[in-house]
């Protein structure tokens, strides 16, 4: 008898083995685009928790408003704040801007009420319209 041991490679093998990576690789694929929709999902909500915050707060001065207007001496006292303070104090996880838009959708200039060269509150690290966002302390 012949007591040879082999093993015989077949197409069939090797098409289920092809199948069998491309559904590996697409759940990966789903995991990252999933994990990547929910950090998307979360910036969202931290983004809708500031305006909250700085409008309606009366904890550690972090309103800007006052008789529904905005103060402009609260806002410069909100802009002095160290950034990370700040952050912290906000229950934020990521980088944030604060800025304003007029009713034409144009930013608002506040370095005359914040007295720095940038066009708001938060990371140096953003901008917009290539101008920094604000000053990391």
């Amino acid at each position: 008898m012949n007591n040879s041991k082999s093993q015989v490679v077949s197409i069939d093998t090797m098409i289920a083995t092809l199948i069998f990576m491309a559904a590996i690789t697409g759940l990966l694929v789903y995991i990252g685009v999933s994990s990547e929709k929910s950090k998307v999902d979360y910036i969202q909500k931290e983004a809708d928790l500031i305006p909250q915050a700085i409008i309606t707060s009366n904890k550690s001065g972090l309103s800007i408003m006052t008789m529904n207007r905005i103060d402009s001496s609260r806002l410069a006292q909100l802009s002095q704040k160290d950034y990370e303070d700040l952050r912290s104090e906000l229950g934020l996880k990521y980088d944030f801007c604060i800025f304003f838009e007029d009713t034409s959708g144009d930013v608002v200039n506040l370095s005359p009420i914040i007295g720095s060269n940038t066009v708001g509150i938060g990371t140096s690290d953003a901008t917009v319209g290539g101008i920094p966002c604000g000053r990391r302390s």
